[in-house]
Parts: structure tokens; sequence; C-alpha cells
């Protein structure tokens, strides 16, 4: 019902929350850093996993792909992500229109246990890379090789790179 869901969530919000959703994900990858209270409770998913994730994307869709980057953290906690090649912060202005426009997103890099993360990976259907035991609940049913999990040193399997190709290139 993820359809049905995004549509009667677009008829019953402002359009200053829509600002998202013309944005251009065109061979770019869109990642999830929960910071704030995920931290404060010890819950947060390392810089370290999502430079690795970073890495293995760049050598699997090539070196030229983008990320995006939102996020609760500070640009100190975030230095060393916010320093690789071809990255950038993104804000839209409210908490409702970064998550419109991560469900707009080509592949999404979720934090573990975050609701924000599935509700984007939820309405959007994209290729979704959680940390280990970070995904709360299986969101892609009909699609299975559409969301993996990966600690750091593993590989992602051929078929979900292959989703990750197609998304990127439509």
């Amino acid at each position: 019902d993820n359809n049905f869901v995004r549509s009667e969530l677009l008829k019953i919000i402002k359009n200053e929350h829509k600002t998202g959703l013309s944005y251009n994900f065109n061979n770019s990858v869109s990642l999830h850093i929960r910071c704030s209270d995920f931290k404060m409770l010890g819950w947060d998913t390392s810089n370290e996993w999502f430079l690795y994730v970073m890495d293995e994307l760049r050598k699997k869709l090539g070196s030229d792909i983008k990320f995006k980057i939102f996020s609760d953290g500070s640009d100190q906690e975030l230095d060393l992500i916010l320093k690789q090649k071809n990255t950038e912060r993104v804000r839209f202005g409210s908490a409702l229109a970064d998550l419109l426009a991560l469900s707009n997103s080509r592949i999404l890099v979720g934090s573990a246990s975050s609701t924000f993360s599935m509700w984007a990976s939820y309405l959007g259907r994209m290729p979704t890379i959680w940390p280990e035991k970070g995904l709360r609940q299986i969101l892609h049913y009909e699609q299975p090789n559409n969301e993996v999990e990966a600690p750091i040193g593993s590989t992602f399997p051929d078929q979900f790179i292959a989703n990750c190709k197609r998304s990127i290139k439509s």
C-alpha cells in the first residue's frame, strides 16, 4: 500500500514541505545519518560504516557517483563523510521535506533502527542498505533483493548491485 500512503500523504501536506520532490537525484546515493538522540542512547550508526558503504558503492557503481547527506548531526560530527569526493549535505527546510526528498532517492543508505530511514525506504521503494542488525522489519516484500544488511567487510549481493544500477539510471 505504499503508493496509496504516499499519494494520501502528498494530498494533506503543505506545498512548502514538497520542495525536495523535484530535486535531481540522478547518479547519486542518499545517506540518512541519524545522530542527536541516537548518539546519546548509543544507537547511532558509526561514521566508519557509512564510509565503508560509500567506498563499496564507488567500486561497484563508479567513482563518479555522488553522495547526498541527510542528517540531524553537525558538520563537525559528519566531517569525515562530508570531506569525501562528490559528497554534499542537503536540506529542504523541514523534517517532512527531507523525508519526502529521501523517498525520491535512487539508492538509500539508512541508519540502524531509524524509522525516518524506514519511512523513506517504504515510500520510495529504492534499493536500501542497512547496517548489520539495523533493519527493524522487512520493507520490500515484493522485491526482497532490494534491501540488504551489510556489516563492514561484507560485499553486496550481485542482484542488489544490479538493482542499484537500474535505479541510478531511471
